[in-house]
Formats: C-alpha cells, structure tokens, sequence
C-alpha cells in the first residue's frame, strides 16, 4: 500500500504540492479571521465586565489582531517547517534507521520535545498580547512588549499561571490521544 501512493504521489507530485498550498493558506486565513473576531469580542466583553480599562471600538484592535495573528499563523508554520526539517536530519544522519528503529523514534521525539518548547514559550507571549491590544488600542509589537513586560515584572506569577496552563494543556492533550 505504501508503494502505491508513493507512485500516486510520484506521478502527481505537483497537482498534490499546490493543493497542498493552497489548503494551508485557505486554513490559515481562516484560523487568521476567525481567532481575530473571536478575541476581539471575547476580550471585550471580559475587559468591559471587569472593567479593567477603557472599552476600545472599531477598526483601532482589528488591524493590531490581524497583525499579531499573522505573526502567530507564521510562527506556527515556522515550528512545524523546523519539526519536518529536523524529522528529515534524523533521517538522514542514521546510516540504517531500519537497523535501530528505537532510536529514530526517540531523536524524532526529542526534537518534536525541543520544538514544540520553543513555539510553546514564543505563543504564549504571543497569545497575552491580545489583551494589551484590546485594553490599551496598542499596536501588534507594543503588544507583544508589554507582554514581555509583563512577565518581567511579574515573573513568578507569570511562570506560575503559564505553568498550571500548559499543564493542564498536556494533560488534555494527552486524555485525547489516549
């Protein structure tokens, strides 16, 4: 089975690549306007009811969110590029994979671990900027400073809160593989 839709793929490489392409685009579009229009109600609404700064209005969060979006959508592709790439040094780097299967399995993990760390600690700073844009109508990158403010300021909290997140996080995600 493996063989034929290698050939199918073989044969077909290019018509696969750009529908490829172009469903990674249209799903990232959509996440892109779907998670801006999400946030912006939604932090609205918690904002305005904890009355914790001055309700902002129109256009003055739309382009910031679909900014920060963006930037997070290519942060996304970029740890999932970095994920392939490295799947594809592991592959290459181990004479006969076939020989010792245990030990592609664990590198593969180890840099899926290494990556997924990584983009973990970059969106997190990156899914709090949101609310600076809401809350105080700052641009995309003053938003992802004071993120960073944030968490200099307040670190132990910080670390505190993103550590009870993410691992509550892990444990959903490992409930739903189970």
């Amino acid at each position: 089975m493996a063989d034929v839709v290698a050939r199918v793929l073989a044969a077909n490489w290019a018509a696969a690549l750009r529908a490829t392409v172009i469903l990674v685009v249209g799903i990232f579009a959509l996440w892109i306007f779907a998670v801006t229009a999400g946030r912006a109600v939604t932090l609205k609404a918690l904002l305005a009811q904890a009355q914790a700064g001055p309700a902002v209005r129109g256009r003055t969060i739309i382009v910031p969110l679909l900014v920060l979006h963006s930037f997070r959508a290519v942060i996304s592709l970029a740890a999932l590029i970095a994920w392939i790439g490295g799947l594809i040094l592991i592959g290459a780097s181990i004479p006969n994979p076939q020989d010792n299967p245990s030990l592609v399995l664990l590198a593969g993990f180890g840099v899926l671990f290494l990556v997924g760390l990584c983009w973990t600690v970059v969106n997190w700073f990156l899914a709090l900027a949101p609310i600076f844009i809401v809350r105080d109508a700052r641009g995309a990158l003053a938003a992802i400073s004071e993120s960073f403010a944030l968490y200099h300021s307040r670190t132990s909290a910080y670390l505190n809160v993103a550590s009870w997140y993410g691992l509550f996080r892990f444990l959903a995600l490992l409930f739903a593989l189970m």
